[in-house]
């Protein structure tokens, strides 16, 4: 699949199989946000990657809907202001390097199959 049809193809998943997603592929979208432009090449955000067996209370205390904890794993993104580009306003741009990044992110995991 080549980006413009992932972006076509692209929508907000709210039911997902129990399927384990394959090493490989988890390796490719962590990848993706590793490879997404940011300011002066800061990258100021982590990924977590975390598998929802056996933790599906403690999401539920995140975000309380029922299909957010229903996945096999949620990815999620933190911006780091700390480490952030500055512009000479000093407005940091770790939340616009940490969009760009997650949108990565799902346009790799929509060009995979997943969810």
């Amino acid at each position: 699949m080549d980006v413009l049809e992932a972006i076509r193809g692209r929508y907000s998943v709210r039911s997902y199989r129990a399927d384990a997603v394959e090493e490989d592929k988890l390796a490719a979208v962590i990848e993706a946000a590793r490879l997404a432009p940011t300011a002066a090449n800061r990258q100021p955000f982590r990924l977590m990657v975390v598998h929802t067996a056996g933790r599906e209370e403690e999401l539920q205390r995140v975000y309380r809907r029922r299909w957010f904890s229903s996945a096999p794993l949620v990815l999620g993104i933190v911006a780091v202001p700390g480490e952030a580009w500055r512009r000479m306003d000093g407005k940091p741009y770790d939340e616009v390097d940490a969009t760009i990044a997650m949108d990565h992110v799902i346009l790799a995991a929509t060009a995979l199959g997943l969810g």
